[in-house]
């Protein structure tokens, strides 16, 4: 299991939890603590996260995945044990439509609405409906909240895209 974050105290207990637990975590299997909002788990086989293009991509594909920062630590330890077992791992939330995937992309990149529609030749309310409908579907309160969770994943996407190193190479 790979684990990345910037706070170590963090690493820790999940290290301790998934000892305590005494699960032995698919080959893999990364913890990413985006360092806002929520804590990501994705695998290298079901979530792909190679073959993704962009870190964008990857939030949004391993959206299904997550658990509030600020979580017991009951639920995480149901979280970690829950997918070491489930490979579906909540996979019937809904998709983002290729409009509101766009859209959601441009929030990331474009702080002016109006800016965001021009480049993307749409009137200001469909951008607005796109918006709060792909983040509804990502389970994100605001466009700030979004930036914050992608400034993350844009950091770590070197990390994340990169294979996932042993047990025996991190010890090294």
């Amino acid at each position: 299991m790979q684990i990345i974050s910037c706070d170590n105290y963090f690493i820790l207990g999940v290290k301790l939890l998934n000892k305590e637990i005494n699960i032995c975590p698919r080959q893999g299997t990364i913890v990413f603590d985006s360092g806002s909002q929520c804590v990501y788990l994705l695998y290298e086989d079901g979530a792909a996260v190679k073959k993704l293009n962009d870190p964008f991509s990857a939030l949004v594909h391993c959206r299904h995945s997550y658990l509030y920062r600020n979580s017991s630590l009951a639920e995480f330890r149901a979280w970690l044990k829950d997918s070491s077992q489930n490979d579906s791992q909540k996979a019937c939330q809904e998709r983002l439509t290729f409009n509101e995937e766009r859209v959601v992309k441009a929030v990331c990149h474009v702080s002016s609405q109006k800016t965001m529609a021009r480049m993307l030749n749409v009137s200001d309310k469909t951008i607005s409906a796109h918006k709060k409908s792909g983040l509804r579907k990502l389970g994100i309160k605001n466009a700030i909240t979004l930036h914050s969770i992608w400034l993350a994943w844009d950091a770590a996407w070197p990390l994340l895209s990169e294979p996932a190193a042993t047990e025996e190479d991190v010890e090294k």
